[in-house]
């Protein structure tokens, strides 16, 4: 009896954990939908609000890198269950704090649970999975991911609506515990390697933690300080950072990561159309709230009912995809395809930023851009690992996983960097072009009383929003040609 139950646990082992990675997932989705109410209720300044995404990042980054270590001393359900435990600690301090630097605190602690549970479910599932199960597993895996997420946006937007920000993280909470009660009942016990940790070197740690912490900021900094004597330390600083650690990863005996084992032709290839897909994805996600709020002037329930639009159509399209799979060759044309589709729903969104918008004609838009994940991140999954022997898998998954954390925050800064400088550059044309002996201005009655004037600046400002996300979308949408010249160019993934 006992061996029936584990079994039957095993059997849906790719559901759970796809919901273990969506903890992981729901923490950078839900807090950049609600980022102007959390900024709002903090107070906190446009470029501020990027350490929360980054604070997060870097304390994640350290702790997947520390996976190789942990799941030779863990079973994967102790490994898993902790990490949800400290993630709902974390979640819990955010919805408590009363000041920024402390909600940025809060998020490191988040970082550190939430960080390693994408890696950790996906390499638990083949490490202790047989081969001809990890087909079937991960497509519940990918079910599961997509299936959970879609729903985060619009019920973010929905609390935030009837609550206020701190609803989000405990939303964040609630669903944490759920699945660490999940992963404790229905888990199997395996551990990955029975052998010793060996050393960890935490100087190396800190180091790294700092260098990607100080490098995202560099990105970020530089639109307001430019190449400053201060930028230019910072940078250098990261920099070193992280050649320090490069060099460690390669010279010891027994590092947290085995760099040479993975390093090849396919698999570099893969990580580079990996770190594009999330650069793109990152500042998409962080842009398309601030155009749909502060431009089209939807409330928050009504843009995240807009942006879940984009998760249902991925996860109702899942199992028509694994129908059509097995027909698909050139993998190469497939990731085209899903760049081009997404430069569509770019340009759409450009023409569609008028201020008077109706929600039913973004739906299409936002369903349409759902396809873009399936023709593009899932085929170069399934292309980027395929030479990775079984051993070394963790490793390969590993470093990929940091190189997400990193290209997200980069994403969402550079998105940021380029929405603030069109729209400052924007609405300084704009006011530019006002005048006070205007006899448009004059007839309108716009230079009559203080209400009529700030009236006015609430136009600017919306028009100077919709100018922006004109600007952006497009350059988005270019960088998706980029993309897809370079994959049809590019010979390695096929």
């Amino acid at each position: 009896m006992p061996r029936y139950r584990f079994l039957h646990r095993r059997r849906y082992i790719g559901l759970l954990a796809g919901l273990i990675t969506c903890v992981d997932f729901m923490s950078t989705a839900s807090v950049v939908t609600a980022s102007a109410h959390i900024r709002g209720g903090l107070h906190a300044a446009p470029e501020d609000f990027l350490w929360l995404l980054s604070a997060y990042a870097a304390s994640g980054t350290t702790m997947i890198l520390l996976l190789e270590r942990f799941t030779r001393l863990m079973r994967f359900r102790t490994l898993l269950t902790g990490c949800l435990a400290v993630f709902i600690a974390g979640a819990l301090l955010s919805s408590v704090s009363t000041s920024f630097g402390m909600l940025v605190l809060a998020r490191v602690i988040q970082g550190i649970g939430g960080g390693p549970l994408f890696s950790g479910s996906r390499i638990m599932l083949q490490q202790i999975l047989r081969p001809e199960q990890r087909g079937r597993q991960l497509r519940l895996f990918m079910l599961g991911l997509f299936g959970c997420m879609a729903l985060v946006p619009w019920l973010t937007g929905v609390l935030v609506q009837a609550c206020n920000w701190q609803a989000v993280f405990v939303m964040q909470a609630t669903f944490g515990t759920l699945v660490l009660l999940l992963c404790w009942r229905l888990l199997p016990k395996e551990a990955h390697l029975p052998r010793a940790a060996g050393n960890i070197d935490w100087l190396a740690l800190l180091a790294l933690s700092l260098g990607v912490l100080l490098l995202l900021h560099t990105v970020q900094d530089y639109r307001y300080t430019r190449l400053s004597p201060t930028l230019v330390l910072t940078g250098s600083a990261a920099l070193l950072l992280l050649i320090y650690v490069g060099r460690h990863l390669l010279v010891h005996d027994d590092p947290w990561l085995h760099v040479r084992r993975v390093v090849s032709r396919r698999y570099l290839a893969g990580l580079g159309f990996y770190a594009f897909y999330y650069l793109l994805n990152g500042a998409i996600s962080f842009l398309a709230p601030q155009y749909l709020q502060a431009g089209e002037g939807f409330n928050i329930a009504t843009t995240g009912l807009i942006l879940s639009t984009s998760g249902v159509c991925t996860a109702l399209a899942l199992p028509v995809y694994y129908r059509l799979a097995p027909w698909m060759t050139d993998r190469r044309k497939v990731i085209a395809a899903g760049f081009a589709l997404c430069a569509l729903t770019l340009v759409w969104l450009s023409a569609s930023a008028t201020g008077a918008t109706p929600a039913n004609a973004l739906f299409p838009v936002f369903a349409l851009k759902g396809l873009f994940p399936l023709l593009t991140v899932i085929q170069v999954a399934g292309l980027t690992f395929r030479e990775i022997p079984h051993q070394d898998f963790i490793h390969a998954y590993a470093f990929k996983n940091v190189m997400r954390q990193i290209a997200i925050t980069v994403g969402s800064g550079i998105g940021n960097l380029f929405w603030l400088d069109a729209l400052a550059s924007n609405h300084t044309s704009l006011v530019a072009k006002l005048d006070g002996f205007n006899p448009l201005m004059v007839e309108g009655g716009y230079v009559d009383s203080a209400a009529s004037l700030a009236g006015l600046a609430g136009m600017v400002e919306r028009q100077a929003v919709l100018l922006s996300a004109d600007q952006v979308f497009i350059w988005l949408a270019l960088l998706c040609g980029v993309g897809l010249v370079a994959v049809l160019w590019q010979k390695t993934l096929r």
